[in-house]
């Protein structure tokens, strides 16, 4: 499905000579059959789960992410308190849901 994607994208920007909205139209049509395919293979409660888990896995590796990145910068600061930001961002969506 793939391979007839990109081939259709190939002769859409051969054939006008540089990026028109055809091959957004392509790539978004390849989007939409492979999530129906995806449907019928797993089911809709099936692709909402996987779709959960993967957001659940990309949160937490963006807070692993984070926390290192951070890390680099707050060990040159010895002379400052640490922060937890992780309980901190944790704290203020917990207060967002409470007043939401």
């Amino acid at each position: 499905m793939n391979a007839v994607a990109v081939l259709l994208m190939i002769i859409a920007f051969a054939s006008t000579g540089g990026l028109v909205g055809a091959e957004v139209a392509i790539a978004g049509g390849t989007a939409v059959v492979a999530q129906r395919v995806l449907e019928a293979i797993f089911g809709e409660h099936g692709m909402r789960q996987l779709a959960a888990e993967a957001q659940e896995d990309l949160l937490r590796r963006a807070r692993r992410l984070m926390d290192l990145e951070a890390r680099r910068f707050l060990d040159r600061l010895p002379d400052l308190p640490r922060v937890d930001f992780a309980n901190a961002v944790d704290s203020v969506r917990n207060a967002l849901k409470e007043v939401a």
